[in-house]
């Protein structure tokens, strides 16, 4: 049969603690079979990456970066990130 799989990507700018909620609520709601979370990495020729270039420091691609380690400074840091997806995984799994 079919199955639905998410890929979800934190940590844009503005993000707040509603939008992480509000996606953990979604998640529920769906019940997809399988999910990827990720944190947004900055790509160059976007106006993302345009917004965060000068806080990227030697980490200036998204395969310079760790297990979901922000490369910008965002509204929360690398380990909130590692949990909220921890805890995307447990609701999914």
């Amino acid at each position: 049969g079919i199955r639905v799989g998410f890929f979800i990507q934190l940590g844009y700018l503005g993000e707040e603690l509603e939008d992480i909620l509000a996606t953990r609520a979604l998640v529920t709601q769906a019940n997809p079979d399988i999910i990827g979370v990720s944190v947004s990495y900055p790509l160059p020729g976007t106006k993302f990456y345009e917004e965060v270039k000068n806080q990227l420091g030697g980490k200036t691609h998204w395969q310079d970066s760790d297990d979901l380690a922000m490369m910008f400074h965002g509204a929360y840091d690398s380990e909130f990130y590692r949990s909220v997806r921890d805890l995307l995984h447990t609701q999914v799994d």
